[in-house]
């Protein structure tokens, strides 16, 4: 089947790991139930995403995720980590669709991506086996009309949300202050 695919329209320029962090556990013993992978809903895996809007103008953001495994017990995978990861995003200009609902998917998807690459890559260079992370979703539904999405709650905290409409297109300018005149010396009437 010959395939066409179609440019997304979220584009990830660049990304920088802020933090890697891999910890090998020795005592780790593999058995037939714990094989490396990770499940979807495994209460020692845990995602933390965040997002800022850089230029609406250019439509620019960045995202923050970070994905951690935990293991306290250090008996159920070879390998504990966590990872830190920002990406650079543009979304096309001519894209129709709901900005922010579009950067709550598809910045931690593409994301991830790497983080999953890179967790797999570094723990297969071990005597144990390495750590398979889950295949996951960031969807969720469209926001219904009038409902926030979580970007637009990070947006709408940000100090520029708290100017009229008209006001955050184009600075204010500034009112010029009158500096008032010192008032004139009281003088005595006693000469």
């Amino acid at each position: 089947m010959n395939v066409s695919p179609l440019p997304y329209p979220l584009q990830l320029e660049k990304y920088w790991l802020k933090e890697v962090t891999f910890k090998a556990q020795m005592e780790f013993q593999k058995t037939d139930e714990n094989s490396g992978a990770v499940l979807p809903r495994d209460p020692n895996l845990s995602f933390d995403v965040s997002f800022i809007e850089v230029s609406e103008e250019s439509r620019q953001w960045i995202s923050w995720l970070t994905v951690e495994l935990k293991d306290p017990e250090a008996n159920r995978y070879s390998h504990v980590f966590k990872l830190e990861i920002i990406g650079f995003f543009r979304v096309q200009s001519d894209f129709p669709g709901n900005i922010e609902h579009l950067i709550e998917i598809g910045a931690p998807s593409l994301l991830y991506a790497v983080v999953r690459e890179m967790v797999v890559h570094v723990t297969s260079h071990s005597p144990s086996p390495p750590v398979y992370l889950p295949t996951v979703t960031f969807y969720k539904p469209p926001p219904e009309e009038g409902e926030a999405t979580k970007v637009q709650e990070v947006v709408a905290s940000s100090p520029k949300a708290a100017l009229p409409p008209e006001e955050k297109e184009k600075p204010k300018p500034r009112p010029r202050v009158k500096k008032a005149s010192p008032k004139p010396k009281a003088t005595s009437s006693a000469e």
